[in-house]
């Protein structure tokens, strides 16, 4: 399991990518999304900045003139390595299947999956251009 921190521009379009993420499953793992201060009801509560002011320090930013604002330092948490999952080649093309007259219960299988995995390919590859443009986002407010 990875973890992200992704910063919105305003708080409603913040929270409404939580209520409308949290909880999805993709790839097989469920998504768990919270907004920044709002600690999660089994952890103790600690120091942290309610959500709410740190929108209002980002709009308080975008309406004066650029001031530098002092950045909190990360906290460093451990990484954690996820297993690589291998492909496996299947025996028969799946581009067969499509050729052949009648479809057994078997490459029906193989094609749902495959439909399966290119709605999946197709969901990351947009959560990773969505996460390139965040980080370009980041590299502009840090310059």
């Amino acid at each position: 399991k990875g973890y992200a921190f992704v910063q919105y521009s305003n708080e409603r379009h913040a929270r409404a990518a939580v209520l409308g993420e949290n909880g999805r499953v993709l790839a097989g793992q469920t998504l768990d999304i919270n907004m920044a201060g709002e600690p999660k009801p089994n952890r103790p509560k600690g120091l942290k900045r309610a959500a709410s002011a740190i929108y209002r320090l980002f709009d308080y930013r975008g309406r004066l003139s650029p001031v530098p604002v002092p950045r909190a330092v990360p906290v460093k948490r451990p990484r954690v390595t996820v297993p690589l999952v291998r492909r496996v080649k299947t025996t028969i093309p799946v581009k067969l299947f499509a050729r052949s007259g009648g479809m057994t219960t078997g490459s029906a299988k193989i094609k749902l999956k495959s439909s399966e995995l290119q709605i999946i390919k197709t969901e990351l590859t947009q959560i990773k251009s969505n996460i390139d443009a965040l980080l370009g986002r980041l590299d502009q407010i840090a310059e």
